[in-house]
């Protein structure tokens, strides 16, 4: 069984006495010594309606359908847009988080950022605008722009929510990790597609190869089984399935939240598995502010648990981590199964 986080009772119209119990559902799922360190996120009807979800996949159903000389216009590798393809379709497959052990990704995937940091600028919003000039009428009721400004509009609005709920489980002031989140979050929207009809048994290609994610915490939404989680302080490849969606979302913790924890808190170790059925999935990564200095907070650091994490701001993390895996580093040790990135050693 996966835990369940009532979260539709830490949106601020909920009452006090489902608050209350919403947060004794975080702690179990997150803080509690037996935590599994996720959870399932239900009762969001109200920020995500049945009808918008299903809009949201048949938006990015039209994305993916698009031919390839239109996708290769978003290219990454082109420059800093804020939108983004990649694919096996156009020469770039997915970030292979464990490249000692798989050689290819199934993976297809549009990607929005909402703001970018710049060197010496920093923090300009995306070209979003310019992507919504560049690609082809998808239909005439389709406006790109509007389509992805208002899911991350909904999308901040459950994630200041649960960012409060994580203080608050850990006996924090309510505002600790929401300030880090205002002014613009680093973070990201994915809408990726796995073709299905793939070898399944094939050893060297996977969905998404196990690794932690780079920001806070992560909004998972899939319309298919295939993502696999790891539980919080599991030795061994103990990979369990996450649940279909089915109107909930799935929330797993990021690196930058360890680290403030000092490790309390444990960045969730995931995979997607190649399978012949065809899926998809709605992901947003909510970061902090690209300029934020991470490293443990002064209530998590004691004699007997000094600071096991060097100090970074969310810019450096996500550049250092996306560098490394340009050069084929990896982030994550299939020896040990464990993340790389939650804690790496800056200087």
């Amino acid at each position: 069984m996966h835990p369940e986080v009532d979260c539709g009772a830490l949106l601020p119209n909920a009452s006090p006495h489902h608050r209350a119990a919403a947060l004794r559902q975080v702690r179990r799922a997150l803080v509690d010594a037996d935590a599994p360190g996720y959870f399932v996120a239900s009762n969001l009807q109200e920020v995500f309606p049945e009808e918008y979800m299903k809009r949201i996949y048949r938006f990015a159903n039209l994305l993916h359908a698009l031919p390839v000389e239109e996708k290769l216009k978003f290219d990454r590798r082109s420059g800093e847009a804020g939108v983004h393809y990649s694919g096996p379709d156009v020469g770039l497959p997915e970030l292979n988080y464990d490249p000692t052990t798989y050689k290819s990704s199934t993976a297809h995937a549009w990607e929005y950022c909402a703001v970018r940091a710049m060197p010496g600028r920093g923090v300009v919003a995306s070209a979003v605008h310019e992507a919504n000039a560049t690609l082809p009428a998808l239909t005439e009721s389709w406006h790109f722009a509007n389509e992805m400004r208002e899911l991350y509009r909904r999308q901040d609005m459950v994630g200041e929510a649960l960012l409060m709920a994580f203080a608050e489980a850990l006996d924090l002031p309510s505002n600790t990790f929401v300030d880090l989140f205002a002014g613009g979050d680093l973070g990201t929207i994915r809408l990726i597609r796995y073709p299905g009809d793939q070898d399944a048994g094939a050893s060297d290609t996977i969905g998404i190869a196990p690794h932690t994610d780079f920001e806070c915490f992560t909004l998972m939404h899939q319309d298919a089984t295939g993502l696999q989680l790891m539980r919080k302080g599991t030795k061994g490849p103990d990979w369990r399935d996450a649940p279909d969606s089915l109107g909930n979302f799935t929330v797993i913790i990021g690196d930058i939240l360890e680290r403030y924890t000092n490790g309390v808190l444990r960045a969730t170790p995931h995979r997607v598995l190649p399978s012949a059925h065809p899926r998809m999935s709605i992901i947003r990564f909510c970061a902090v502010h690209p300029d934020a200095v991470v490293e443990p907070l002064p209530p998590f650091v004691t004699s007997g648990r000094p600071s096991a994490y060097t100090k970074v701001t969310m810019h450096q993390h996500m550049k250092t981590t996306l560098d490394n895996l340009d050069k084929g580093l990896g982030s994550w040790d299939p020896a040990r199964n464990v993340s790389l990135t939650a804690t790496y050693k800056y200087t």
